[in-house]
């Protein structure tokens, strides 16, 4: 049962949610109005829903329902909301009107196996998994079921990012600049390769929170706490404040990657375009980050890359270790010279008590 419901409109988009408090936690649901008076209408229709009943069990609420309810009353909301999308869209192939009773061992086995079939790797596949899981649990917490089954997770082999030589990072950037709808994709390449920014952040950053003077960028969302996905605040480069300056004067939305003046929702299908015409047909966007971060490692500590692309040394030693093997070559010949130039003083000072004690005895013998 839903404490007290009440309105917030969202700063940007300016849609209004339904937020309440359930076991001392915090959520909210997109009403899609801009308007107060049809937001209040939608709040009335929630509470009168929400007013009574009792959690379900497993085998009286179907997965496709659940999954629904998920993504409008939570997921949408989220810096993830396109990806938890995609996943949930092929949940819904595979279990159908199945009802949560459905969601156990034996068909996690055939989802898997199937998911395989279709070319998909292990990763994509934890992902949709993981929406699962999400759902499952986001019911249990709203009172709508009353127990989560187990969703297992696969074993992904460690990491190997791709990463673009400066020819081909070229190469990329004149692609995009070849066609004037292409800017959207310029825009996305110039912020991603000289920020390491994750393409959601990227989408989703608009101009109220760029500052060209003191050339920072601050890729969160206001009144959203990015646990998982952070991101960061991070400074920029004279030539990409240049180039962003050029791209305000022009701009018509609050986004700083639009096309014909609205929002990009996904940029896939373009930079795949642009990316065939640069003669790099399997570079995907996630690769600029790749790209950055390794060559930020070069030049600075692995701190000050986490700082900047809000990537957690340890996903840094995972995916990136070999490029702080420099470093790590750095340091260890820094503690040699350390431990010599102690091993040196220690032999000085051996050999300056001792002669005093030999002169010693040799005036007692005259």
């Amino acid at each position: 049962m839903p404490g007290e419901i009440g309105l917030w409109q969202h700063p940007v988009t300016k849609r209004f949610y339904v937020t309440w408090t359930e076991r001392g936690r915090s959520f909210r649901l997109s009403t899609r109005q801009r308007g107060r008076k049809e937001a209040e209408e939608y709040r009335a229709a929630f509470v009168l829903e929400n007013n009574a009943g009792e959690a379900a069990k497993p085998g009286e609420i179907e997965v496709r329902t659940l999954l629904d309810g998920y993504y409008e009353r939570h997921a949408q909301a989220l810096p993830s909301e396109e990806r938890t999308r995609i996943s949930i869209a092929h949940l819904k192939k595979f279990y159908g009107a199945g009802n949560v009773s459905t969601v156990n061992a034996r068909n996690h086995e055939r989802y898997i196996a199937q998911c395989r079939q279709e070319g998909k790797a292990d990763g994509t596949i934890n992902r949709q998994l993981g929406a699962l899981r999400a759902a499952l649990r986001f019911a249990v917490k709203s009172g709508d079921l009353q127990t989560a089954p187990f969703v297992p997770s696969l074993r992904e082999p460690p990491p190997r990012p791709h990463v673009l030589t400066q020819a081909q990072a070229d190469a990329l950037l004149k692609a995009a600049r070849s066609r004037a709808d292409y800017l959207h994709v310029e825009t996305f390449v110039q912020i991603a390769l000289q920020t390491g920014a994750r393409r959601s952040a990227i989408l989703q950053l608009t101009w109220d929170r760029v500052d060209l003077k003191a050339k920072t960028i601050d890729f969160r969302l206001p009144g959203i706490a990015h646990v998982r996905k952070r991101r960061a605040v991070t400074g920029i480069s004279s030539g990409l404040a240049t180039f962003l300056r050029r791209l305000q004067k022009r701009a018509k939305g609050a986004n700083v990657v639009e096309f014909r003046g609205k929002p990009v929702r996904g940029i896939k299908r373009a930079f795949k375009s642009v990316a065939k015409l640069a003669n790099l047909p399997h570079v995907t966007p996630h690769v600029l980050k790749h790209t950055f971060v390794s060559q930020a490692l070069k030049v600075a500590s692995p701190w000050t890359v986490s700082g900047m692309t809000a990537t957690s040394i340890r996903t840094l030693q995972a995916v990136y270790g070999k490029h702080m093997v420099e470093d790590q070559k750095a340091a260890a010949e820094a503690m040699t010279r350390l431990t010599r130039n102690s091993r040196a003083k220690t032999t000085r000072k051996k050999k300056a008590t001792k002669a005093p004690k030999r002169a010693k005895r040799l005036t007692r013998k005259g």
